[in-house]
């Protein structure tokens, strides 16, 4: 059997059998510890469904004095560490709310439509954030002083939290965010109440169960048909001097594969003969967005620019992205040039392409 090389669970795993033995789980060293693993995560699994459906109670006393952690958010900025920034502010239930406590005054219910349920971790304990952005900045500042820690923004600790808590961090970001701006029911206008695990809400007129969505973005690096260079743009919203990959977001039946041929085509006037699907990563600006990145060889024609989209555009070599990833040089003429952060799908867009 050939385990494809793009399956989501390993890039880089194929695995080979001569002959199938159905009990080659328990006699191999490997299969037994794959089975141990998937078990447990599968488990893990079973356990997030029952507690998006609401079967099992994330607000009663049994949770609320277990040690169970929290995320903390003020809209779209998280609680990290004061003295350390690459890490999150985990907080306990029991200790979080103690904290508030002494503030809020509010019964434990008020979490109803302000929490949401992120997963079941490794060890098994349950991941929620909490969103405090409804009570005075006052209050904020003394909560995060109380738990020696600080507010900071989306954008700016995705760019120093490794990869696993920035991934926590874009899931919570996007549903907080859902819960504060799908109050009414898209059918009949009715109010929708959040359900506990706040992945859900329902009209109270109609009864119509809403479910958070993302919408599928592609995300393409375009390349030469040597593989020595790539197509760079700058787009009208993008910081100064920021040069990223084309993207654009897939149109209704649209697949994968025609959605970068005509995004490159729109946006810079090139025509894919190519295409190779590399990552995906969620992003929760400016609303839910499952970027799916892929790198598409193009024919060496005249760029042209839909200015409407960029504002450039720019082929550069091998030798110049790495030279701009080690600081070496700001760019070509000394203009300020720089790539994508570590942690972006652009980023692992261009160090794919560089190292293929």
């Amino acid at each position: 059997y050939l385990v494809n090389d793009r399956t989501t669970m390993n890039r880089n795993l194929k695995i080979f059998f001569t002959t199938y033995d159905p009990n080659w789980r328990s006699a191999w060293p490997i299969g037994r510890h794959l089975r141990s693993n998937f078990s447990a995560y599968v488990s893990r699994v079973k356990r997030s469904q029952k507690i998006k459906e609401g079967h099992e109670s994330l607000h009663d006393d049994s949770l609320l004095i277990s040690d169970n952690k929290i995320l903390l958010f003020n809209k779209s900025s998280v609680l990290v560490q004061s003295n350390y920034a690459e890490e999150l502010k985990f907080q306990t239930v029991q200790t979080t709310w103690k904290g508030m406590n002494n503030f809020l005054r509010q019964p434990l219910t008020e979490w109803v439509g302000k929490s949401v349920f992120i997963q079941v971790s490794g060890d098994d304990k349950l991941l929620h954030a909490v969103d405090v952005s409804s009570y005075s900045s006052e209050l904020i500042e003394k909560l995060s002083e109380t738990l020696e820690g600080t507010f900071e923004s989306f954008r700016q600790a995705f760019l120093f939290l490794p990869e696993v808590e920035a991934n926590l961090v874009s899931k919570a970001c996007a549903l907080l965010r859902w819960n504060r701006i799908n109050q009414f029911c898209s059918k009949c206008g009715g109010k929708c109440v959040s359900s506990q695990s706040g992945c859900s809400n329902t009209c109270t007129k109609c009864k119509k169960t809403h479910y958070p969505i993302s919408s599928p973005v592609v995300i393409t690096l375009p390349v030469s048909p040597d593989g020595q260079q790539a197509l760079l743009v700058r787009g009208n919203r993008h910081p100064p001097g920021l040069y990223s990959c084309v993207a654009g977001y897939a149109d209704y039946g649209e697949n994968v594969d025609e959605c970068l041929r005509r995004e490159v085509a729109e946006e810079v006037g090139l025509e894919v003969i190519e295409s190779e699907y590399v990552d995906s990563q969620h992003w929760p600006f400016p609303g839910s967005s499952l970027m799916i990145g892929c790198i598409a060889t193009v024919l060496p024609q005249q760029v042209e620019i839909d200015y409407n989209e960029l504002e450039d555009a720019k082929w550069i070599n091998k030798k110049e992205a790495i030279n701009l990833i080690n600081g070496d040089e700001p760019g070509k003429s000394n203009e300020i040039l720089w790539l994508p952060p570590n942690g972006t799908i652009a980023r692992r867009l261009i160090n794919k392409w560089l190292t293929s």
